[in-house]
């Protein structure tokens, strides 16, 4: 059929190209170039997360320090509680001191000699 239009076979030849002798080092050099480019991209994302990584776990430890340092206050200060009367006996006994007995006054003494 398509003998029908054509009578005559055409030949095409093949196109010669003439590229420089420099266009395939420029072509290897630019791809070297985008792959350096793109490595420290990747590279400059990954050290972007780990750094976000470390502040998410240094805020968490902080938050965990307050907690357990607000936890030990609470502790020191329920043992000073408990702990406070005791001491306080034993450091005033160690002194010589004792405890106050109430003295009859002046008026209590008149009323028990009448």
């Amino acid at each position: 059929m398509t003998t029908q239009y054509f009578d005559r076979q055409i030949k095409n030849n093949p196109t010669k190209r003439h590229g420089s002798k420099y266009q395939a080092k420029w072509i290897f050099l630019t791809i070297g170039v985008a792959c350096i480019i793109t490595y420290s991209f990747v590279l400059a994302a990954q050290n972007h997360f780990a750094a976000l990584e470390l502040g998410y776990k240094s805020e968490e430890l902080k938050r965990q320090r307050d907690k357990l340092e607000l936890e030990q206050r609470k502790l020191t200060l329920e043992m000073e509680r408990k702990l406070s009367p005791q001491r306080l006996d034993t450091k005033a006994q160690e002194q010589g001191l004792s405890l106050p007995v109430a003295k009859p006054t002046k008026e209590e003494t008149q009323k028990t000699s009448d």
